[in-house]
């Protein structure tokens, strides 16, 4: 067995290093010259302390109580809520109307100038009505004629102190009903125009287009330039003025006394005799050349409108 080395074989600063650094560490060297042994391990962790105990568990309904104290109006109030989730939305759902304005007080009935200001600003009311008009949405733009009624609407709705969407809402109701209802009145004006043709054409039969043509030279012949405003005119009840029928049999009775020529007769010297020309020269056609005449449409037309023409002119002339 080998000896074992004497202390005197070691290194002796390594060892003083060892103690300054452990200066708990004691043990005498043997008999024999033994080194100390290696030092010890370090000395195991202290053992783990017992878990926490679980919280103990959130009871809605006794912090009902807390919260109410002893006001039986307020625990009576929090029985309404059946969770705290159910309370905590409704507090955060006030703090949102309180922050939005929703919760601001009205304006008192004998309200000053100075609270009319304060509200409005507070409201995010405009202080001057035109304000309104600006900034309108969905690019809408207010034409020269509804002009004057927005203006004095605009009057109206600042007096109740509408907010500026919400008088922007009103105008873009306004707008779409003003659309819808043009649409439909003339949809319902295409309707009773079908509907009066109709009419017309079976009342008049071949001498609809020349009593159409009646009618128009009358309207130009008496009103001129403003006889599209005659056209245009409606009835009481809201019908145009040419959808009405008893309105054109009357403007048909009309046109043959006032102007029974309608223009038949181009050129100057005796109407008369131009008509009478005229006729002659159709008939002579239709003596002649029948097939020609009865293919050519406008002729025909052109015959019966001059033989209307003779008679309501030589009815005048009795009647004078």
């Amino acid at each position: 067995m080998a000896k074992n080395k004497r202390f005197d074989d070691y290194d002796v600063a390594a060892w003083l290093a060892f103690y300054d650094a452990h200066p708990g560490y004691h043990r005498s060297v043997g008999a024999e010259g033994d080194p100390p042994a290696d030092p010890p391990a370090d000395p195991p962790a202290d053992p783990p302390a017992d878990p926490p105990a679980d919280p103990p568990k959130f009871d809605w309904g006794e912090s009902r109580s807390l919260f109410a104290g002893d006001d039986d109006k307020h625990a009576q109030q929090l029985e309404r809520f059946t969770t705290a989730a159910d309370f905590g939305k409704a507090y955060f759902d006030l703090q949102a109307r309180a922050h939005s304005g929703d919760l601001l007080k009205p304006l008192p009935d004998k309200a000053t100038d100075d609270d009319v200001k304060h509200y409005r600003e507070q409201q995010g009311i405009p202080l001057d009505p035109k304000e309104y008009l600006d900034e309108l949405p969905d690019g809408l733009v207010i034409g020269e004629n509804d002009l004057p009624f927005m203006q004095e609407m605009v009057e109206e709705t600042h007096d109740a102190n509408f907010t500026k969407p919400q008088m922007h809402r009103m105008i873009k109701w306004y707008n779409g009903f003003v659309e819808k209802a043009d649409a439909d009145r003339h949809e319902d004006d295409e309707k009773l125009r079908e509907q009066n043709e109709d009419i017309f054409r079976e009342e008049w039969g071949s001498d609809f287009r020349s009593n159409t043509n009646r009618i128009d030279s009358l309207i130009e012949g008496q009103f001129g330039k403003v006889g599209q405003i005659f056209r245009d005119a409606r009835l009481a009840n809201g019908i145009p003025l040419m959808s009405e029928p008893g309105i054109v049999r009357g403007l048909i009775s009309m046109a043959r006394v006032i102007n029974p020529g309608i223009k038949l007769v181009e050129g100057g010297g005796d109407p008369m005799q131009s008509l009478e020309d005229e006729i002659k020269k159709i008939e002579e056609l239709m003596r002649t050349d029948r097939p020609a005449y009865n293919a050519d449409e406008k002729m025909q037309e052109r015959y019966r409108n001059l033989l209307d023409a003779k008679i309501d002119q030589e009815s005048r002339g009795k009647a004078a």
